[in-house]
């Protein structure tokens, strides 16, 4: 497993993880929601993050994104709420 974001209680991006190789990869969004978004984001390592998902997540669960050979993934959370504490990871 490959970590985004751990605990994250406040609105923001997590650092960028590399992915080696490209193929599919299960997400996991998994914590507090507390009414906020979450936004998994992917680049081809230029810096200008684009969403992997059709759909921000609002509760926890998994997700199957597709990616090619090199790029990077962040995940990015938006309006937190006082007992948000969302971590999200891949495999």
């Amino acid at each position: 497993m490959k970590t985004l974001i751990t605990n994250q209680t406040s609105n923001g991006s997590g650092e960028p993880v590399d992915v080696k190789d490209g193929g599919y990869r299960i997400v996991r969004f998994y914590g507090t929601f507390d009414g906020c978004s979450v936004m998994v984001e992917a680049d081809f390592g230029d810096g200008n993050f684009v969403p992997a998902q059709d759909t921000p997540q609002t509760q926890e669960g998994l997700i199957y994104v597709q990616l090619a050979h090199g790029m990077r993934l962040r995940a990015t959370l938006s309006s937190a709420g006082a007992s948000t504490s969302v971590s999200v990871d891949f495999s």
